[in-house]
């Protein structure tokens, strides 16, 4: 829900739909070192949703 997530919703939506562009355009121009970009961003993603505290993951 983007609007009751408030920014980090929005912000987030934001970078999924680059990161789906990206893919879309690597696929299309065969260029896998766009793939590794949008895996290195997934992984930033993933490490900070693990540094949140249990907790707080659940309320989100």
């Amino acid at each position: 829900n983007l609007k009751a997530g408030g920014d980090i919703s929005r912000n987030l939506d934001s970078l999924y739909d680059y990161m789906c562009m990206r893919i879309m355009q690597a696929n299309g121009s065969n260029k896998p070192e766009w793939l590794d970009e949008v895996s290195r961003l997934l992984g930033e993603v993933r490490a900070a949703w693990l540094a949140m505290p249990a907790q707080s993951r659940s309320q989100l």
